[in-house]
């Protein structure tokens, strides 16, 4: 008889979302997070986000990233398999003065994993604004990513932060062969004292986070005139 994904996996699945209701207009792509794992597993497997969010000892914000893994198919789909590594990225908080008329603060994550690969991506997009009475504006941008091998409790977890507006995020084939070997990261890199921004382009390899290239590519875009 063929086993059928219980009702509960899609409750498992909306759970791995928290900040999606951050995202406003997106919709998440959430197939990397139910599909057949490689490897010693090769079997399916649902893998939910675990994330803590928290203040650090000097009072800052932090997030803390993990990843449950289930057997959807099995007698117990709800109970999890293990889960991974946990790493913790601060947030950024924008400091405002005087008298703070508003203040926002979005996450928007992106999931990335192919049918057969023995890990699971995370890429998180962070800010955070606030403006005063006097008309001040400030904003502060931090980009995460979590990479863990979702085979074992034992397989390896790696992790990195940069301090810059993600514009996008996708995996890229270097040598042809039909998969995805890197992970290509687009930053906005804002030129200190002037209304422009350099292209941060960054490529990590996806098995251990190592940088392949790390570049910056200048005039992204620049504003001069009063509407600057």
């Amino acid at each position: 008889m063929q086993k059928k994904l219980t009702p509960l996996l899609a409750a498992l699945l909306i759970a791995a979302t928290p900040a999606a209701h951050a995202a406003g207009d997106s919709i998440l792509d959430v197939a990397p997070l139910l599909r057949v794992i490689g490897g010693s597993v090769n079997s399916l497997r649902a893998m939910v986000p675990k994330i803590v969010q928290s203040d650090n000892a000097q009072k800052l914000p932090q997030m803390s990233i993990a990843v449950g893994v289930y057997d959807p198919v099995s007698a117990t789909p709800t109970t999890p398999l293990f889960t991974t590594a946990i790493k913790t990225f601060p947030l950024p908080k924008a400091a405002c003065s005087g008298t703070v008329t508003n203040r926002d603060s979005n996450q928007e994550p992106k999931f990335m994993g192919i049918s057969g690969g023995q890990r699971l991506h995370m890429v998180w997009s962070s800010s955070s604004s606030c403006s005063n009475n006097t008309g001040g504006y400030v904003e502060k941008n931090s980009t995460f990513i979590y990479s863990a091998d979702v085979t074992a409790a034992s397989g390896s977890v790696w992790s990195k932060a940069i301090n810059q507006r993600l514009l996008g995020a996708s995996g890229v084939d270097l040598n042809g062969d039909g998969s995805n070997e890197a992970l290509l990261l687009i930053l906005e890199a804002p030129v200190t004292g002037s209304m422009k921004a350099n292209a941060h382009t960054v490529v990590l390899n996806f098995s251990d986070g190592s940088v392949i290239k790390d570049l910056v590519y200048p005039n992204l875009w620049s504003c001069s005139g009063t509407n600057c």
